[in-house]
């Protein structure tokens, strides 16, 4: 799952879809569609979507600490 939704993300980046540190309204949307095409046994909210963005950011920053 990780690895489809950090595609679908960066796809959205390379767009300029940002709001800041995250995805603007338009392209959350946008990874929330495709996400829930790919898969059938939940539909994911956009909620759930930034939480899982603010987890994956704060283990990468975990990461480059240790480096």
């Amino acid at each position: 799952f990780r690895l489809y939704f950090i595609l679908k993300c960066q796809a959205q980046i390379n767009l300029n879809r940002v709001s800041g540190t995250s995805l603007n309204t338009i392209a959350w949307k946008t990874v929330e569609e495709e996400l829930n095409n790919m898969q059938n046994f939940h539909v994911l909210k956009q909620k759930e979507l930034k939480n899982q963005w603010d987890y994956m950011k704060k283990l990468f920053f975990m990461y480059l600490c240790l480096l």
